[in-house]
């Protein structure tokens, strides 16, 4: 009798995870001996970054700087070359506003204290690459007393592995969002990057390894590196701030907040599966404190082997391909885009909302009702050019879906993962009219079908909540150049093309707002 019981609790223990389909294999489904070093190496150089600083300390004491000649540095901590920092002592308590002189004469803020002190210590940034930039200092005491000093800080050019923004062209109407910046990430490892929206760099992070995805949070960036379970925190200096142990998770795609904690898509040690699995991380303490296994709502295929893979150890079942995710607080709910199942939408308490995707037989059969439908009278676009249903108006590939507003949703629909005849997909920027309650979808606009561009992975789309604009960027174009190419497209609230540039010399992943 005890052995019979104790057979049917271990029997419980081991019940399969992924229903009548699937059941957790131990392996090693992560590539350890690839990226293991790389969390190391994050140590070493927070090592070495703190090493630099001292260093920089020593040669500040040596002399007395002051107001009329501060200590100034151009990428002290050798990643970051568009960048410096500025120290000074002075008699009086003064605060200080740092300007620099843009290309077109302009004043553009770099940084500024609204604290008063004696020892002045701040980070420059936003200076042009092969240049003499002018910076404008301006300091206030507390008795109301003024200083004013100009000084010139000169960059080199840009290492030649860095993308080169080749055409850059925006109407009129542009104008009058010429100070947009765009935060890059891109596909070769080792580097992120902010430009203007003239192409032009004004913040590059080269080299430190990291993968395709940038978080920014407020003067830091959370990054890591694809295939491993940490993420570090990095300044405008590229100084390794801080450095998160993911354990037995790894990071994937891409991550957001939840408040001032993060949601990341991870793929989880020890399954046959990855990049199924989502992860809150409390930053303050350093722990996990929830998982989302997303294998829970769906039959998972059976094991399809896939050769030459460069992430993770074979056997492995990427089913899923979770590659974006968003946190939406008004009704604490999951948007997840699954690049090979669709895009659906979890409660934070785990309950499954609703799901857009023309495959109807991979989902739980509880949960077949959850399908949102799609209004076909709305098959047109803004230039009445009628699609069919399964082409353009179903996500296929997709990537970077957000919520744009309660109920409009705006993601890049790649239009398939890599079709026969690649001539005649498109790529493009699509807008949906979601209705919860009804699960009904409607189309309301696809940017981007006029340039006829197709791109089979990658790419993002991001939205200005400040004054309605859209970016679309097409992260792996046709090989127009003989060499990589990637198209930043930019609208306007209308959806009327407003900007454009083209980059040349590496895929760019993802292109957001920078604010």
């Amino acid at each position: 009798m005890k052995y019979f019981l104790f057979s049917i609790f271990i029997s419980l223990l081991i019940k399969p995870v992924f229903g009548k389909q699937g059941t957790v294999k131990e392996i090693q489904n992560i590539n350890k001996s690839k990226y293991s070093e790389v969390c190391t190496n994050y140590k070493l150089q927070r090592d070495i970054d703190k090493k630099r600083k001292l260093k920089i300390e020593r040669e500040f004491r040596k002399l007395e700087y002051t107001f009329e000649n501060p200590f100034v540095s151009l990428n002290p901590l050798k990643r970051a070359p568009l960048s410096g920092i500025i120290k000074f002592k002075t008699n009086k308590k003064y605060k200080v506003t740092i300007d620099l002189v843009k290309n077109n004469g302009k004043l553009e803020s770099v940084n500024k204290s609204n604290i008063y002190t004696n020892n002045h210590d701040y980070i420059i940034k936003w200076l042009y690459p092969d240049h003499k930039n002018e910076i404008r200092i301006s300091a206030l005491s507390i008795d109301g007393s003024k200083r004013k000093n100009t000084i010139y800080v000169k960059t080199n050019k840009l290492n030649k592995n860095i993308p080169v923004a080749v055409r850059q062209k925006n109407n009129r109407y542009y104008n009058n969002y010429i100070s947009t910046k765009y935060l890059l990430s891109f596909v070769e490892n080792n580097k992120t990057a902010i430009v203007d929206s003239k192409g032009n760099y004004r913040w590059i992070i080269h080299p430190l390894p990291m993968s395709h995805t940038v978080l920014r949070d407020r003067d830091h960036f959370f990054i890591s590196h694809m295939g491993t379970n940490c993420l570090i925190k990095i300044n405008f200096l590229g100084e390794i701030t801080n450095i998160y142990d993911m354990n037995k998770y790894y990071f994937h795609h891409d991550f957001t907040f939840i408040k001032n904690n993060l949601i990341i898509l991870v793929t989880k040690l020890n399954l046959n599966s990855v990049q199924d699995h989502i992860i809150e991380y409390d930053t303050s303490n350093n722990r996990i404190i929830k998982e989302w296994d997303l294998r829970k709502y769906f039959n998972v295929k059976p094991l399809k082997k896939k050769k030459k893979l460069k992430f993770w150890k074979e056997p492995v079942n990427d089913w899923l391909h979770a590659n974006s995710i968003t946190f939406i607080e008004d009704d604490k709910t999951l948007l997840i885009s699954s690049r090979y199942q669709g895009i659906f939408k979890i409660g934070y308490d785990g309950d499954f909302k609703w799901i857009i995707s023309k495959n109807k037989n991979f989902i739980k059969d509880n949960l077949k009702n959850r399908f949102m439908k799609y209004n076909s009278n709305t098959k047109f676009d803004e230039n009445n050019t009628k699609y069919h249903v399964n082409n353009l108006l179903w996500p296929d590939g997709q990537h970077s879906a957000i919520m744009i507003n309660e109920n409009q949703l705006f993601y890049f629909n790649n239009n398939g993962g890599n079709p026969k005849n690649r001539k005649k997909a498109i790529s493009s920027g699509i807008i949906y009219k979601i209705n919860e309650k009804t699960k009904f979808f409607e189309l309301l606009s696809h940017l981007g079908t006029d340039e006829q561009i197709f791109s089979y992975f990658i790419s993002s789309v991001d939205f200005n909540f400040m004054n309605q604009n859209k970016i679309l960027m097409y992260g792996n174009v046709d090989d127009a150049y003989n060499k990589k190419i990637s198209k930043l497209i930019e609208y306007d609230d209308n959806n009327l093309k407003i900007n454009e540039i083209d980059f040349i010399g590496d895929n760019i992943f993802s292109s957001k707002y920078y604010y």
